[in-house]
C-alpha cells in the first residue's frame, strides 16, 4: 500500500499479461481470497506475521466445507502438492517456476476459463520447488532466472494425486541453457536488466516517459552502441522509438523523425571467426533479441503489425513483423503490462567480417499511432537483452 488504498484487481490489462477472453458462456470464479491487515513500526515483524498465511493450506478445511456453494471452486480432493527438482544452469540466480495453461505462454494464459496459474521460487542451491494445493490438471512448466538467457519450458506436465497418497510426486527436470553456438559478445543488457541506479532505469516506470526524458536530445540520430566500449546504462536507451511524438512532451512542440535506426558496432578477430572467414561458409550466425515489450499500431490500419528489420554490414537480412498480439502501452504508461517475447535472426555467418561489423536495427521512420490526442502513442519496441552467436 503506497497511497492509502488497497487495490484488488481480479483482472486488468494494466497489471501484466492479457485479459481473459470473455465470450459467450464465460464463467469464472476468482478466489478464495484472504486479506490480512496488521500494524506496527517493525516492518520485519509485520511481514513475518502476514507471511504465515501465504500458504493457503491453513484455511483449506473451511473452504472445503463451503465448496458445494461456490461455483467452479476445486476442493482438496482434487488438489495436490506440486513438487519438483530442477537441474538449473550454473549461472541461474533467483529462479522462478510457473505452472500455467498447457499449450500457451504463461503471459497469455487467457483462453481456458478454468485454467489456473501458480508461481513459486526455486531454491537455487538444491533446485527444489514446492507449490501447495495445485488443482489436478495438465500444465506448462516455465522456469526463468537472472543470469540465464532464455527460459525453460516443459509441456504437458501432469499434476495428479495418484502418487504419494495425494501429497504429490517429486518430478525431475533438467534445464539446459539455450545456445546457438559460440557466443561472440557478452549480451547487451537494457538498463533495467543491469539492476543499477541509472538515470534511465530510474525513469523507466514513469507513466509519461516522454514528458520526463527527451530522447532526441540524448540520441538525435538514434542509438549508436559499440560493444566493448559503450556503457549500456548511459549509451543504450530503454526504448527504441519509431517516431518521437511531441504529444504530452514538455520539452518540445514538434514531432521528431530520423531516430528509428539503431546501430550496434563490434569488432571480430580471427579467433572469433574460427580462424578466418573461409570457415564460416557452413556456419550460421544467430542474433537473439529478447524484448521487454512493444507497441504496434494495433488500432491503426497502417501499423497493425510492426515491421522490424535487421541489416548486417549494409545488407538487409530479414524484416520480422512484430505481431499486434504482443502490443502493450508499457513504454509510456501501464508499466506492469509489458508482454515479454523474443525473436532469433538467423543468417549466413560469412556476412560477418574481420574488423568492425555493423548491425542496424530499424523500425519504420513514421510508424505513428496516435489513438488519443492527450497521449503519445507512437510505436516502439523495448529491449531486455541481445546476444550474438555463431554455430
Amino acid at each position: 500500500m503506497v497511497d492509502g488504498i488497497l487495490y484488488n484487481y481480479m483482472s486488468s490489462g494494466h497489471q501484466d499479461g492479457t485479459r481473459p477472453n470473455i465470450t459467450h458462456g464465460f464463467d469464472r470464479t476468482y478466489g478464495p481470497q484472504y486479506h490480512h491487515f496488521n500494524k506496527g513500526g517493525n516492518i520485519s515483524k509485520s511481514y513475518a506475521d502476514a507471511a504465515q498465511y501465504a500458504n493457503s493450506s491453513w484455511n483449506a478445511e473451511f473452504y472445503d466445507s463451503i465448496a458445494k456453494y461456490v461455483p467452479n471452486y476445486v476442493p482438496s480432493s482434487h488438489r495436490t502438492n506440486f513438487k519438483a527438482k530442477i537441474k538449473l544452469p550454473r549461472t541461474a540466480k533467483r529462479p522462478i517456476a510457473i505452472l500455467s495453461e498447457s499449450g500457451r505462454y504463461f503471459q497469455d494464459n487467457v483462453e481456458r476459463m478454468d485454467a489456473l496459474q501458480y508461481w513459486a521460487e526455486i531454491d537455487p542451491a538444491t533446485g527444489l520447488v514446492e507449490i501447495p494445493r495445485v488443482k489436478e490438471d495438465i500444465y506448462w512448466l516455465t522456469v526463468y532466472a537472472d543470469g540465464v538467457f532464455g527460459m525453460f519450458v516443459e509441456e504437458d506436465v501432469e499434476v495428479s494425486r495418484r502418487n504419494h497418497k495425494g501429497q504429490g510426486q517429486l518430478l525431475t527436470f533438467r534445464w539446459e541453457a539455450e545456445s546457438a553456438g559460440k557466443e561472440i559478445w557478452i549480451p547487451i543488457l537494457a538498463p533495467l536488466a543491469l539492476e543499477k541506479d541509472t538515470n534511465l532505469a530510474n525513469m523507466y516506470w514513469s507513466l509519461s516517459m516522454q514528458a520526463m526524458w527527451d530522447f532526441p536530445t540524448k540520441f538525435p540520430n538514434g542509438v549508436t552502441y559499440k560493444v566493448g566500449e559503450s556503457n549500456p546504462s548511459r549509451d543504450w536507451n530503454y526504448i527504441h522509438w519509431s517516431v518521437f511524438s511531441h504529444v504530452g512532451n514538455v520539452f518540445r512542440n514538434e514531432t521528431v523523425y530520423g531516430i528509428n535506426n539503431w546501430t550496434i558496432l563490434f569488432d571480430l578477430d580471427t579467433h572469433q571467426l574460427a580462424h578466418g572467414q573461409g570457415n564460416l561458409k557452413d556456419k550460421t550466425a544467430t542474433l537473439t533479441i529478447s524484448f521487454a515489450g512493444a507497441k504496434t499500431g494495433s488500432r491503426t490500419n497502417d501499423w497493425v503489425n510492426l515491421p522490424y528489420t535487421l541489416n548486417v554490414n549494409g545488407d538487409d537480412v530479414e524484416t520480422w513483423i512484430v505481431p499486434w498480439s504482443v502490443s502493450t502501452s508499457c513504454g509510456v504508461r501501464s508499466a506492469a503490462s509489458c508482454l515479454n517475447f523474443e525473436h532469433k535472426f538467423r543468417f549466413r555467418a560469412e556476412r560477418l567480417r574481420l574488423g568492425e561489423n555493423r548491425f542496424v536495427l530499424s523500425l519504420p521512420r513514421d510508424a505513428a499511432s496516435v489513438e488519443e490526442a492527450a497521449l503519445p502513442w507512437t510505436t516502439y519496441v523495448q529491449y531486455d537483452a541481445l546476444r550474438l552467436e555463431i554455430g
